[in-house]
């Protein structure tokens, strides 16, 4: 469980990162260690939670970190970024595992995680091609931000 307190901390830390409008190398690099969090959270909880009922029973704080891994993964996958990808499958997989996990801990039929569920699973159709250009925020803000192209 402490493993998913350092994921989270990653994530979070990781994904500032899209903060910075530069094309440097250094920003991009920061996206690909955000991404590799990304992924890495997503299949230790993934493998956790099949051994166990322990998404049921997540706190909300990994709830919003699993949904911000997947934000992480889907942006970089549709991306021009996803062509330094060494392995895309895997990043699918870890994807489409964490749209897994958020139905699974979904408690009623239109819950906060149904819905993002739902949400996630329509940005991975709506566009089969991916972004051209490299993943940037459209609105910065303390509130939150709105992916651009879609999320």
């Amino acid at each position: 469980m402490d493993y998913l307190y350092l994921g989270a901390a990653r994530i979070h830390l990781h994904s500032f990162y899209f903060f910075d409008s530069s094309s440097s190398e250094f920003r991009k690099s920061g996206i690909m260690k955000a991404y590799d969090s990304a992924v890495n959270f997503v299949s230790v909880l993934a493998s956790t939670s099949t051994s166990s009922e322990t998404i049921l029973y997540l706190p909300y704080y990994h709830f919003r970190c699993l949904l911000t891994a997947a934000c992480i993964i889907i942006k970089v996958l549709k991306s021009s970024y996803a062509q330094d990808l060494a392995c895309k499958e895997k990043a699918r997989r870890a994807f489409n595992d964490s749209i897994l996990a958020i139905k699974r801990s979904s408690v009623s039929n239109n819950d906060t995680a149904g819905k993002a569920a739902l949400m996630l699973s329509r940005f991975w159709h709506s566009s089969t091609q991916g972004n051209q250009s490299p993943p940037v925020l459209r609105i910065q803000s303390r509130f939150g931000a709105r992916w651009v192209n879609d999320l």
